[in-house]
């Protein structure tokens, strides 16, 4: 069977943290936070809930500490060190308090996170990681158009159909003839490149 391997990494290629850095910010705290969470800080001269300083800071530290095991993990993926991957993945999880996998999480992770828990050998993360994906995908996804979805769908096909063959299951129930047809009639050209690149098919 065939099977896709996330982001090949060129030899002397360099991450850029500052945009994973703002991805993280923005998949993760969204303006619009629980209103009875910042009542007691109170409002500003715009009416809006303010944000102590303090708390602003712990946030980036949070989003610094998360990009960096965020290009760890797929260095270590692409690097074929799957369990130095797995590892990484765990602990960007932990940062946020969140556990494998989780609809808090962007679903690139989560995907990344079913695709290096096929490869230690643990199918049934993987495939529990791809449904969510594919559940994220069915919802309004930030930053991904609808051709990026359909890629994304379609590898996390190939996800669970390879976890389920490789634990000897049958594979779980899925639209997986929509999928096939929507890839084939995909023109690749029109996906985001870095999505092609981290998982390419």
């Amino acid at each position: 069977m065939n099977f896709p391997y996330p982001w090949r990494h060129n030899r002397g290629q360099s991450y850029n943290a500052g945009s994973a850095i703002c991805q993280f910010q923005h998949d993760f705290f969204p303006l619009n936070v629980c209103r009875d969470f910042l009542r007691p800080y109170g409002l500003d001269n715009s009416g809006r809930y303010r944000l102590p300083m303090i708390f602003l800071f712990r946030r980036l530290i949070r989003s610094v500490k998360a990009a960096f095991l965020w290009s760890k993990a797929l260095k270590n993926a692409s690097n074929k060190k799957y369990q130095e991957s797995f590892s990484n993945i765990q602990s960007i999880y932990s940062v946020f308090c969140a556990t494998i996998p989780s609809n808090d999480a962007p679903c690139e992770i989560n995907t990344l996170a079913s695709y290096v828990a096929s490869k230690v050998g643990d199918y049934d993360l993987s495939i529990k990681s791809a449904l969510l994906v594919l559940s994220q995908l069915n919802k309004s996804d930030r930053g991904l158009s609808e051709n990026d979805k359909k890629y994304l769908r379609y590898y996390s096909k190939i996800l669970i159909e390879h976890s389920a063959y490789k634990a000897g299951l049958p594979a779980p129930s899925f639209d997986v003839l929509k999928i096939e047809s929507e890839f084939r009639e995909l023109d690749l050209r029109t996906v985001q490149s870095h999505l092609r690149s981290k998982f390419p098919v």
